[in-house]
């Protein structure tokens, strides 16, 4: 099992993505870029390569940075959702 960083209070986050990591359809689906490569969506693709992370099967880590996704979270959502 891998964690997420908590980024200034983002446990609620952390919780979110880590269920969303748990949905086998959604969670097969963006570990394998192809997939969705013809996406222009920034934030598709950093939600990608944080599933990746997650999953990935040589990761020696413990914990995971979700910090590029939660920037692309603030970008689409015009600053609506933000890092405090």
């Amino acid at each position: 099992m891998v964690g997420l960083n908590n980024i200034k209070e983002t446990g609620f986050v952390n919780v979110t993505i880590q269920s969303l990591m748990r949905v086998t359809p959604l969670r097969n689906f963006f570990l394998i870029p192809e997939n969705y490569a013809d996406s222009k969506s920034v934030l598709v693709h950093r939600f990608g390569e944080l599933t990746r992370k997650i999953w990935h099967a040589r990761n020696f880590k413990g914990q995971v940075s979700p910090h590029e996704f939660l920037q692309a979270v603030m970008k689409a959502s015009k600053k609506r959702f933000r890092i405090v």
